[in-house]
């Protein structure tokens, strides 16, 4: 079965990578594309120019791994033995793009011994091809060729293990941010209630209604939601600036914070505080007069 002439294959892209030390970098992602394949029409260089034939040995450098390696444009890298000139700078928005070495595939594979070779084969399929169809596809791909896995890129990061577990994870911290957060804002508004027991009865006994004073506990809650959500989003920029000055690890992650992310993180802690207040709001509102002079 020759896949690149699969039908509704519009073109394919052959992918060598490896890991490789490089300097002071234990380990750093040297990939390299088939020349001429629709893969390097996506690629945006920043600095400096696209190697000139297929056969050019010279590096092209991910912002992050420029960054890492303290390299740029004219600089050089010692690789299988060799030094390589760096041409050019690319910008990517995938954090493992971003780290990478990128040479032509017949540069890799002649230094890496691995004349012939491919670890990977991107697939292009013709636009308008049905899901259902590239789906089919794969599978056929995998029943002639029992060693190989294929999957629709769209998917492969959805089903991958890790993928899972980051959200896993991420899930897990959610919901323990939730449970931590609504038990410290509930019993922070229950020492505020207990500390101010005898306020609280002046004020019922002057004639504020217990709705009057349910919303005077859930404003506070709801503001204090408010000033933790704040301080969390302070917090999240902070990390992020520290983690720069550590180029060897904060220059491989790159990290965004979208706006609508700030808004929810500040909304849900909003309506956390708020939920966290129900109960010592319906507490104090409860609250008789002559109860709480006997306990002051």
């Amino acid at each position: 079965l020759n896949i690149r002439s699969l039908p509704g294959v519009e073109s394919s892209g052959g992918v060598l990578s490896s890991l490789i030390p490089v300097e002071h970098l234990p380990m750093v992602l040297i990939t390299s594309w088939e020349w001429e394949s629709y893969i390097w029409k996506h690629l945006r260089i920043i600095e400096g120019r696209m190697h000139k034939h297929r056969e050019e040995q010279a590096i092209l450098l991910g912002k992050s791994a420029s960054q890492m390696l303290g390299k740029g444009v004219g600089d050089s890298l010692l690789l299988y033995g060799l030094e390589f000139p760096v041409c050019g700078i690319y910008e990517s928005t995938s954090m493992i793009e971003s780290g990478a070495i990128l040479v032509p595939l017949d540069v890799l594979q002649r230094h890496s011994d691995n004349t012939g070779k491919i670890n990977f084969l991107n697939l292009r399929f013709n636009p308008g091809m049905e899901k259902a169809a590239t789906r089919a596809l794969c599978g056929e791909i995998e029943k002639k060729h029992p060693g190989l896995s294929a999957s629709l890129a769209s998917e492969s990061a959805q089903s991958n293990s890790t993928t899972k577990a980051v959200r896993g994870m991420t899930l897990a911290v959610t919901l323990l941010a939730m449970i931590v957060g609504l038990t410290s804002v509930m019993n922070t508004m229950l020492m505020s209630i207990f500390e101010r027991t005898m306020e609280i009865g002046v004020l019922r006994a002057i004639g504020w209604k217990a709705s009057r004073i349910r919303r005077m506990i859930l404003l506070e809650a709801s503001l204090l939601g408010v000033a933790g959500g704040a301080l969390g989003v302070l917090l999240a920029f902070a990390v992020r600036e520290l983690l720069y000055l550590f180029p060897s690890i904060g220059s491989a992650i790159r990290i965004e914070i979208a706006p609508g992310a700030v808004i929810f993180t500040i909304v849900f802690a909003t309506v956390v505080g708020t939920v966290s207040g129900l109960y010592p709001a319906i507490r104090a509102s409860r609250m008789k007069p002559t109860v709480a002079f006997r306990h002051q």
